[in-house]
């Protein structure tokens, strides 16, 4: 089942929320950030007229195609946000269950870069079996896909 609220909805409740608290934006922190483009659509309609904060948005790497991000960058979207976690793909594959590529993570950052939104990326250290080498190449695929900025977790 799929939980997702009418952007009128949504609105709704942020103008009252920026007109109560005077908030600098908003952040969604949901990497199932809505998937469906017709719902972003919309969102590029509404929210800049009705509530025009800039947002930070999370949304994992794999749903991140192009159109989205730039339907996200067109609603006010200043940051984009996803889980690189290890710089090792077999890593994280096999103790993480994710399943991206670092290609495709990439292209998500050069996509963000190109459609002038901020990136952000969440890592993890010290994955159960992760050797000195796959730390390395966590520290060389931050190098590649340069995050403005990341937040670095300890396995637990």
């Amino acid at each position: 089942m799929v939980n997702v609220r009418p952007v009128t909805h949504l609105c709704d409740e942020l103008v009252g929320l920026r007109d109560r608290y005077a908030p600098e934006g908003f952040e969604f922190w949901d990497e199932h950030f809505p998937l469906d483009v017709s719902w972003l659509r919309e969102l590029v309609h509404e929210y800049p007229r009705r509530v025009g904060l800039p947002f930070k948005v999370e949304m994992h790497p794999s749903a991140a195609s192009r159109e989205r991000l730039t339907l996200l960058r067109d609603a006010g979207c200043a940051l984009f946000h996803c889980g690189v976690e290890a710089g090792d793909e077999a890593l994280r594959r096999n103790v993480l269950h994710r399943r991206t590529r670092d290609s495709e993570l990439q292209r998500v950052f050069d996509d963000c870069r190109a459609l002038g939104l901020a990136t952000s990326a969440s890592l993890m250290t010290m994955l159960p079996g992760e050797t000195r080498a796959q730390t390395v190449s966590t520290t060389a695929l931050l190098r590649r896909l340069r995050p403005a900025s990341f937040m670095w977790a300890t396995y637990q």
